[in-house]
């Protein structure tokens, strides 16, 4: 019998993420790149996804450090245009806008995140 190597769940999983870099090392070395900040996001997932509870069962997402990022951006331009509300003590929704911005402040810690946007609720 021809001797084969069965792979380890992590030898496996190390495999796959060494393959992906490989894939992707033109998007880190051509700056105008399509997507290259999003690639280079993956990229750092990668290297950094044996580290992680999530490593070997669960393999990062190219989109997902553009979706979360994405995710981010959208919860920081809300606390920004709420940002006025805060200071004025009398607003008639203050209360429903506190509530609101902390679920956002906790959005990214939740299970929720980035697929379900925090709600304002009036």
């Amino acid at each position: 019998m021809i001797g084969i190597t069965k792979l380890t769940l992590e030898q496996e999983a190390r495999k796959w993420r060494d393959e992906e870099l490989l894939r992707t090392d033109v998007a880190a070395t051509v700056s105008d790149f399509p997507n290259a900040d999003a690639i280079l996001i993956y990229r750092q997932t990668l290297r950094d996804w044996p580290s992680t509870a999530d490593f070997p069962d669960h393999r990062p997402s190219p989109a997902a450090p553009a979706v979360e990022q994405a995710a981010i951006t959208w919860r920081d331009g809300e606390l920004e245009s709420t940002d006025h509300i805060m200071a004025d003590m009398d607003h008639a929704k203050r209360e429903a806008y506190l509530t609101y911005r902390s679920a956002l402040i906790n959005w990214p810690m939740t299970a929720d995140f980035p697929n379900t946007r925090p709600e304002l609720k009036e």
